[in-house]
C-alpha cells in the first residue's frame, strides 16, 4: 500500500479541514503546493507519522538540527536587510531572495517536525558576531557576506552528513534534499557577488572558518580514486564533489554563534 492509498483511509472530511487550514497558513509563505504534496501535513489519519518517518523520533532529532542551521540563517539575513545602508541596492534582491528562501526552510521544517509528531526546537539564541570575533558583521558588507557564504556552506555540508539517518524516510530524506540544493544556489551567489567561482577548489579557505573547508581536497568517492581514472587535474575534480560534515564538526563550526543552547540537538 502506498502513501496515497494509506492517505485514502483517512477521513475524507477531516483531511480537508486539515488541509485546507494548512494551505491557508502556508499560501502566507509561498508554500502552499509544497506543503500539499507532503502527506505529514494530513494530522488526521493516525499513524501518518510512522508512515513518513519509520522512526520519528530520530527524524525529528534530525530535522531539529536543520532547523538550528536554517534559523540562524534567516534571522541573519533579516538583521542584515533591517540594517539601514549595510546591503548595497545592487545587492539586495539577491539578499532578499536568499533570506525569504531561509524563512521558507524554518516554516517547512518546523511544520515537518510537528507533522510526525515532534517538537520544534525554537529555544536556541544567536549570537551574530560569532562570540565577538566580528563585531563589524551588520557594519561592514564584506564581513556580512562572507559570513554568510560561510554558513551557507557550512549548511551545504550538514544536510549532506545528516542524509544517511533519512534513508528510511523517503518522503523526509525529499523534502531535505530539495533543501539542500537551494542552499547549494545559494553559496553559488553569495560567492558570486564576492567575486569568487562558485564551488569550492580543493581546501581553499574562502570563508571565515578553515573547518569549513576541511576535507573538500577528497578525490576518491565511492571507492573509486576519479584522480586515477582523470586526465583533470586534482584541483579540478575537487571541484566536482562535496564532502559532508558530521554534526559534531558542524557544531564546532556554528557554536561561537550561538547564545544559548539548553535544549539545543547535540
Amino acid at each position: 500500500m502506498d502513501t496515497k492509498e494509506l492517505l485514502d483511509l483517512c477521513s475524507a472530511d477531516q483531511r480537508d479541514l486539515d488541509r485546507r487550514a494548512a494551505l491557508l497558513k502556508a499560501g502566507k509563505t509561498g508554500l502552499g503546493m509544497l506543503f500539499a504534496s507532503l502527506p505529514f501535513l494530513s494530522a488526521g489519519c493516525a499513524g501518518i507519522g510512522k508512515l513518513v518517518a519509520n522512526d520519528p523520533k530520530r527524524a525529528t532529532d534530525v530535522l531539529n538540527f536543520a532547523l538550528l542551521l536554517e534559523r540562524r540563517e534567516a534571522e541573519f539575513y533579516q538583521i542584515g536587510l533591517q540594517t539601514p545602508g549595510l546591503v548595497p541596492a545592487s545587492d539586495r534582491a539577491v539578499i532578499e531572495q536568499i533570506g525569504r528562501n531561509e524563512e521558507r526552510h524554518v516554516v517547512f521544517l518546523t511544520t515537518g517536525i510537528t507533522g510526525i509528531g515532534g517538537t520544534p526546537d525554537t529555544s536556541t539564541q544567536f549570537d551574530h558576531t560569532g562570540s565577538g570575533k566580528f563585531p563589524d558583521v551588520f557594519r561592514d558588507y564584506k564581513t556580512f557576506v562572507k559570513l554568510a557564504q560561510t554558513s551557507e556552506e557550512t549548511g551545504v555540508r550538514a544536510y549532506k552528513g545528516q542524509a544517511p539517518f533519512l534513508m528510511d524516510s523517503p518522503t523526509l530524506l525529499t523534502a531535505a534534499l530539495r533543501i539542500h540544493s537551494a542552499e547549494g544556489r545559494h553559496v553559488a551567489e553569495l560567492r558570486r557577488l564576492r567575486g569568487l567561482k562558485g564551488w569550492i577548489t580543493d581546501s581553499e579557505v574562502t570563508g571565515t572558518d578553515a573547518r569549513t573547508y576541511a576535507g573538500e581536497g577528497n578525490t576518491t568517492h565511492g571507492g573509486v580514486n576519479v584522480s586515477a581514472v582523470s586526465k583533470a587535474s586534482n584541483r579540478a575534480l575537487t571541484e566536482a564533489f562535496d564532502e559532508p560534515l558530521t554534526r559534531a564538526q558542524v557544531m564546532a563550526i556554528v557554536s561561537p554563534f550561538i547564545r544559548r543552547t539548553a535544549t539545543t540537538p547535540s
